[in-house]
């Protein structure tokens, strides 16, 4: 029992990371919708990054990890403004696109928008 529970652990991690492979590096400098967007890869699923198109009291971060066919995150400058955030890679992973939504937590334009869509283009 054992050595069939090590197998199938073996085979679940094995797909796992042949799974993220096929993926694209999504890591470098973006462009576009919310200034310029730095990203680097945290895992083999996941990003974290920063943008340049704040409201001015901090600088725009950014995570996010690939959830049953897309990513999904979240986004916030400093404690003022914060959202998340769905974003789909182009085949050849050099466009991404999605939407993203304010909080009503946000002090800054909290809940606004509801939904938006973005477009940021890899340099």
């Amino acid at each position: 029992m054992k050595k069939v529970t090590a197998v199938l652990l073996i085979l679940v991690v094995c797909a796992g990371f042949a799974f993220a492979q096929s993926l694209p590096d999504l890591s470098g400098k973006w462009s576009g919708d919310w200034g310029e967007v730095v990203l680097e890869s945290i895992g083999p699923v996941s990003y974290a990054g920063t943008y340049s198109d704040t409201y001015g009291r901090d600088t725009g971060r950014i995570t996010f990890s690939y959830v049953a066919g897309k990513y999904e995150g979240k986004w916030w400058e400093g404690t003022f403004r914060l959202g998340t955030i769905t974003l789909q890679a182009s085949e050849n992973g050099r466009v991404l696109t999605g939407t993203w939504s304010s909080s009503p937590a946000s002090t800054i334009k909290p809940g606004e928008p509801k939904s938006a869509s973005f477009r940021w283009i890899k340099k």
